[in-house]
């Protein structure tokens, strides 16, 4: 847990790669989750300070060590630089966990072992899972949910054609 807050020290609203989040109705359920784990004193080892005086829609990194399984902060995809972290008993705990119906966008899953991190990795059902870091898109990898995390995705080749307008010719002699 020590090293996981330290790496997420070094993100702060003052680093380049970080940025606002793009709507007030965001910020207000991104602050939301915050209060709501004020209110049931779970442990915030991180930010949980929102300032609402900034210029922008800025939370700062947050992380929640160990919340219950039934919060909020778990139960609710984020879509903010809010962060419980969980620990688990089995793999076949993690992935019942993990796959909830409501999300599947994304996951990140941290172990030195790469052979356990691609078995469980293809067991979650999310659109992408980063091993070993946060959520980062790559412009040449599709980026797309599943289940109740969105339709449709961008980015890479795939991506493009859902800017496109495609059409099948079927011919018949």
């Amino acid at each position: 847990m020590e090293l996981f807050v330290e790496e997420a020290k070094k993100w702060s609203q003052y680093n380049p790669l970080f940025a606002p989040l793009g709507n007030k109705p965001n910020f207000e359920r991104a602050k939301g989750l915050i209060e709501d784990s004020k209110k049931n004193h779970h442990n915030i080892v991180l930010g949980g300070e929102v300032k609402t005086d900034e210029k922008g829609f800025w939370i700062p990194p947050t992380i929640v060590a160990k919340p219950p399984e039934e919060s909020r902060i778990v139960q609710e995809e984020q879509f903010a630089p809010i962060t419980p972290v969980m620990t688990w008993s089995d793999e076949d705990d993690v992935i019942a966990r993990a796959n909830l119906e409501n999300s599947g966008l994304g996951a990140s899953l941290y172990t030195p072992d790469m052979e356990k991190a691609r078995r469980i990795a293809g067991r979650l059902e999310s659109g992408s899972v980063w091993i070993n870091r946060f959520e980062r898109p790559h412009f040449g990898a599709y980026f797309a949910g599943w289940k109740l995390s969105g339709f449709g995705g961008e980015l890479g080749k795939r991506g493009l054609y859902d800017y496109s307008q495609l059409q099948c010719l079927h011919f018949h002699k």
